[in-house]
């Protein structure tokens, strides 16, 4: 199947690719002095945070256009956590039905990350052993039980910005 893009995604797709530039890294090495606030702060300024967040029952922003953006951050090696804090949190959020000010917190000032089984193959839930997907340093993480019901539900836990694995409870 041939897809093109339409005109608001190719100019979302030339915005993406600016503030990638802006943010990214010109060479891997520059990891040590990078300014993550600072990255995230354009992120969020600009609307990137928000694309997966609901208006009218709709998300504002497509999954075309989720890749678009994070295809520039990808191709200029932005070392933000897109996918974990402004999509899969937000998604998460929002399955909960958490309010507007948490959503609006998870899009600005705090990212969340997302606690994940060892093996990365499912959400991780309170007590359990997790790998911890995206800004950890923000120490906000989200995880995931599912009842006999199917119903989902979210926490967020307050975590030792130093582990990469452990338990989030």
């Amino acid at each position: 199947m041939y897809a093109l893009l339409s005109s608001e995604q190719e100019d979302l797709k030339q915005t993406s690719r600016q503030l990638a530039e802006q943010i990214g890294l010109t060479n891997p090495s520059d990891i040590e002095t990078y300014e993550y606030e600072s990255g995230w702060a354009a992120i969020s300024q600009i609307g990137f945070s928000t694309l997966r967040h609901r208006e009218g029952g709709s998300a504002i922003g497509s999954g075309v256009d989720v890749s678009v953006v994070a295809e520039a951050f990808g191709a200029w090696l932005v070392p933000q956590p897109f996918i974990p804090a402004s999509v899969c949190a937000s998604e998460l959020l929002e399955a909960a039905g958490s309010d507007r000010p948490t959503l609006d917190q998870s899009a600005t000032t705090t990212p969340f990350a997302i606690a994940l089984t060892p093996d990365l193959t499912q959400f991780g839930g309170p007590g359990e052993t997790v790998a911890i997907w995206g800004p950890a340093a923000h120490n906000n993480v989200l995880s995931v039980t599912r009842g006999q019901d199917e119903t989902m539900t979210v926490f967020r836990h307050h975590v030792d910005p130093d582990i990469a694995n452990g338990s989030a409870d």
